[in-house]
């Protein structure tokens, strides 16, 4: 089980309902800079700072209720900084059904989430372009279907996207 979980891409842990750690893997000792030894038995917002516990509480309470919580959030890090991650967050349930615990699962998607955010500022520019340039703008997919019929389009060709859209090209009026 340890080998596993120090292999898996992202900070792995048990968590009591006391809100301390019982188990952390290896991504979670290079994180935090300190050995699981340091970190076992210590509760969460001496490990991660109040900030963080704070945030991350009410997530951990409806766990500790019984329900499964999967988000993604902007997390203060231990050097101050704000970086996204994806939250795993899962009851530990005993053999009576009580929940004794949280399995926790953490993954940096900092990244992934700014180029998100890059890829939509440059769509969202492009479309304007598209939108109001004096020049019909028309676009095929892979089967040549027409996908995009700008409002140029419209002026100068005459058809009104509804018209035209999804058309193939070998059926197409032009």
């Amino acid at each position: 089980l340890r080998l596993i979980m120090d292999n898996v891409p992202a900070r792995v842990s048990s968590i009591d309902r006391d809100y301390k750690y019982r188990v952390v893997n290896r991504h979670n000792e290079e994180w935090l800079g300190e050995s699981r030894n340091a970190i076992t038995g210590r509760h969460i917002a001496e490990v991660v700072g109040n900030e963080r516990a704070n945030q991350l509480g009410p997530l951990l309470d409806r766990v500790l209720q019984g329900e499964t919580v999967t988000t993604e959030r902007e997390l203060i890090q231990p050097d101050g900084e704000l970086r996204w991650e994806s939250l795993h967050f899962a009851p530990k349930v005993d053999g009576e059904g009580v929940v004794t615990g949280i399995y926790a699962v953490h993954t940096d998607i900092h990244d992934q989430k700014r180029n998100e955010e890059e890829l939509k500022r440059v769509n969202w520019m492009l479309s304007s372009h598209i939108n109001n340039t004096p020049l019909a703008v028309l676009e095929w997919d892979r089967d040549f279907k027409l996908v995009r019929w700008s409002p140029q389009a419209e002026n100068i060709f005459g058809w009104i996207s509804s018209e035209i859209i999804g058309v193939p090209l070998d059926n197409s009026p032009l």
